[in-house]
């Protein structure tokens, strides 16, 4: 059976290193990696495990004007490394 997209808006493909905090722990930066990218979210792999509903502030220049988001999803696929999807905080 093929999976059916639940996305509301298309995302494309942007693959770029980049840095974030956590609500809350602004001091400690923590590095990912930008998977896909679309107005309201973003895909992206992190070494740092984020829980649903978690808060993150994004360091580094990336297309758009947000900076935060919200952890809708994240699912761990190797040791220490996770892949995590985002929506931005309007």
């Amino acid at each position: 059976m093929p999976d059916i997209e639940r996305r509301s808006e298309p995302r494309r493909t942007y693959h770029m290193p980049f840095k974030f905090t956590l609500k809350g722990r602004e001091d400690d930066v923590l590095r990912g990696a930008v998977n896909n990218i679309s107005t309201s979210g973003i895909g992206m792999y992190s070494f740092q495990p984020l829980s649903e509903g978690q808060e993150i502030m994004v360091k580094s220049l990336l297309p758009g004007k947000h900076t935060a988001y919200t952890v809708r999803w994240s699912r761990q696929l190797a040791e220490d490394f996770f892949e995590v999807g985002l929506k931005m905080i309007e």
